[in-house]
């Protein structure tokens, strides 16, 4: 998977996530996590700080906001909302 900065500009794939030296398939909130990404150097494109979204596709943005939106935490809604905010910035009617 794609992830990209809170500005829409991409950082690389997703290669692998870790919690405690051993690999996950899914980081829940909160945790402190060390992800490999291909094609980006921490210090470089990104510093470990940063917030990082994985790029949604359009089409499960419209699916998670007209069926699921109700049954999602409010925290993943917030999120959900912030990231479908930055890509209506490009594109008013993106996930529409």
């Amino acid at each position: 998977m794609n992830l990209i900065q809170p500005d829409g500009k991409k950082v690389g794939h997703l290669k692998s996530i870790q919690l405690n030296q051993e690999t996950i398939r899914e980081a829940q909130t909160g945790a402190e996590v060390a992800i490999s990404i291909e094609g980006a150097t921490v210090g470089r494109q990104l510093n470990v700080e940063d917030d990082l979204f994985v790029d949604i596709p359009e089409r499960h943005v419209k699916v998670l906001e007209k069926e699921m939106l109700a049954h999602l935490p409010v925290h993943t809604q917030e999120i959900l909302a912030e990231f479908t905010a930055m890509r209506r910035r490009e594109n008013p009617f993106w996930g529409k």
